[in-house]
């Protein structure tokens, strides 16, 4: 029974390769986006089969006075008319996120001047110094207190052990062989899920059968790999089920276990992290992965350790893409890799509970997923909002939104949904309930797997499958509101030339913010187990400047009572502001947005 079962796992993840050649055919058709010979094609009729060859042309201005709510919307959102381009500031030179350029919209700006926020104290230093203000803000809370290194593991000698040429093995009474198997499995169906960087059998067989039986050494890989995976897994679990963070009175936290200054796992970290000292001159792949690619080594993809360089290869891309395209920074040139590295197709023996974790998350599929929707997100970045592309969000020779280009990216990402494999599919109307995996496919009815206001459900998932959904399916919705955002831009600051075609991309730009996943029971109850949580935080803060715009704004307030229910955006609203009110405990970046956010939305 149990070689079926892996026989029939690995035939499913021989499709991963499958799954993700599909996937990448979205890469090497952008590049045609914004072409001047580009012919139109309307995204309804065209056969699938066109769907990559063809690009948009862009549409026509429609002139000043001539738009659909030209007799309704004839001033600006704050009721001065926007007659040229001279009358709105532009944006600066030096690079900003794209979140934060919201920040620099002169609608946003002046609603912040009359909302008494002094602009040109908090957002001057942004305009001047682009990223580097956002990074000055993200280092604050890391500057003022780094994490604390008297928090210690007590350690004693390991007995019937002699002593290695890196010193003397030792044991730590706080961790009993089952402590540390029960930990590391938490870490494997956490963290693990979402960044597949090790493989559970060898790290089992190796590094755990290995500090088990003869303690734990100074000198070894296998040592500080396993501190860090108990380190990271008590982080885990404690961060799911443990104690929420002391904050308000009577105020519920999704930040859980520790406190903010000693998170879980600490004392192993710092054990960790005093280890690692003997091994930065070595390079091999368990100590810092990506080194191995600049080794004198040839690599043999087929193999199993060849799969891992490729794990580590793409876990540092998706890490370092996260981080770039967020906050602007330049690469480090690792991604010039991409075409030599294969993708990892995570073949290779697995033990019983690696398949049968496998079966219930899919997080391999999730991980391959990720890597292509991380490529279609750089690409939207780069094609719509470098300073080479005009016309999406800055007053300077304005001439609308990429139509065009806007259409093909949001066909590339709807497509990018399309080709995902059955387990990670979702519609829009279902973007709530529990995916139609071949654990739950017997159910005759599929249960939500996220609620606005039930934290009981917390604990329900502990392999994180809800974290897996949570992430890709928030990120869709990210990317589709970043595509349509430019048309928010026109509706505030170019009322009268708003087509219906522009009202109805505005439609769709504040549907794709509503009841974000991530923001929902159970994942906003474990943020600790989501990385780079300030780049969902900057996000969210855009968002909700936008929904207050849609009470400000003549434009906007005829969309959301057109096509909105009452109360839809309040509801989303509310989820945000608690997301970042939450996150303001641990994060100086969200504790500055809440400065912010506290003027226009008082409790």
């Amino acid at each position: 029974m149990y070689e079926t079962d892996r026989l029939n796992c690995t035939r499913k993840d021989k499709t991963l390769m499958e799954i993700l050649d599909r996937l990448r055919r979205l890469e090497g058709k952008i590049d045609i986006l914004g072409e001047p010979s580009a012919q139109c094609t309307s995204p309804e009729v065209a056969p699938k089969s066109q769907a990559w060859s063809d690009a948009f042309q862009p549409l026509r201005n429609v002139p000043p006075g001539q738009g659909i709510l030209s007799s309704q919307l004839a001033v600006s959102p704050l009721g001065t008319r926007v007659k040229s381009t001279e009358s709105v500031s532009s944006v600066p030179s030096r690079r900003i996120t794209a979140a934060h350029k919201l920040l620099l919209w002169p609608a946003i700006r002046e609603i912040l001047d009359n909302a008494g926020i002094d602009t040109a104290k908090d957002l001057g230093p942004l305009q001047r110094d682009g990223t580097q203000w956002l990074v000055r803000i993200l280092q604050r809370e890391s500057n003022r207190a780094g994490l604390p290194s008297d928090a210690n593991l007590e350690s004693r000698p390991f007995v019937g052990m002699q002593t290695t040429r890196t010193g003397p093995r030792v044991v730590f009474p706080e961790l009993s062989a089952e402590h540390m198997q029960n930990v590391s499995s938490v870490y494997f169906n956490t963290f693990n899920f979402l960044y597949p960087l090790l493989d559970r059998e060898l790290f089992y067989a190796q590094a755990l059968h290995k500090v088990t039986t003869e303690g734990f050494g100074e000198g070894d890989t296998e040592s500080v790999i396993a501190l860090l995976v108990l380190a990271l897994g008590q982080c885990a679990l404690d961060g799911s089920v443990g104690e929420p963070i002391a904050g308000d009175p009577g105020e519920h936290s999704g930040i859980r276990g520790g406190t903010k200054e000693r998170p879980p796992g600490l004392s192993l970290f710092n054990e960790a992290r005093r280890r690692m000292g003997y091994l930065m001159t070595q390079c091999e792949l368990e100590n810092v992965q990506i080194f191995s690619l600049a080794a004198d080594e040839d690599i043999d993809w087929s193999t199993r350790r060849g799969d891992h360089i490729k794990r580590a290869y793409w876990h540092c891309v998706l890490m370092e893409n996260g981080l770039t395209l967020e906050l602007d920074l330049p690469g480090t040139g690792i991604c010039e890799y991409e075409d030599v590295i294969p993708p990892p197709d995570f073949d290779g023996p697995y033990s019983f509970q690696d398949m049968m974790e496998s079966e219930r998350s899919h997080y391999k599929y999730h991980f391959l997923a990720q890597m292509a929707l991380k490529k279609l997100y750089s690409r939207i970045q780069s094609t719509m909002y470098d300073s080479s592309v005009n016309g999406s969000e800055k007053a300077d020779d304005y001439d609308g939104p990429p139509v065009s280009v806007i259409r093909e990216l949001a066909r590339q990402l709807d497509s990018w949904r399309e080709l995902l494999p059955t387990p990670l599919q979702w519609s829009d109307d279902k973007t709530y309930e529990m995916p139609q995996s071949s654990t739950h496919q017997a159910q005759s009815t599929t249960s939500a797997l996220f609620v606005p206001d039930d934290y009981s459900m917390s604990v329900t998932n502990g392999y994180s499958l809800d974290i897996l959904v949570a992430v890709l399916r928030t990120r869709f919705y990210l990317l589709k509101y970043i595509i349509y955002r430019p048309f928010i831009y026109k509706a505030l600051h170019y009322p009268d030339r708003m087509t219906a075609e522009d009202i109805n991309n505005c439609k769709i730009c504040l549907k794709a913010c509503l009841h974000w996943p991530l923001c929902m029971y159970p994942p906003k109850d474990k943020k600790r187990l989501l990385p780079q949580l300030f780049s969902w935080t900057q996000n969210i803060l855009g968002i909700l400047l936008i929904f207050h715009m849609t009470n400000q704004s003549e434009s906007l307030r005829y969309i959301r009572d057109t096509h909105f229910e009452p109360g839809e955006l309040e509801e989303s609203a509310s989820l945000m502001l608690d997301w970042i009110h939450d996150m303001k405990k641990v994060d100086s970046n969200a504790a500055w947005c809440c400065g912010i956010l506290e003027r226009l939305y008082p409790s």
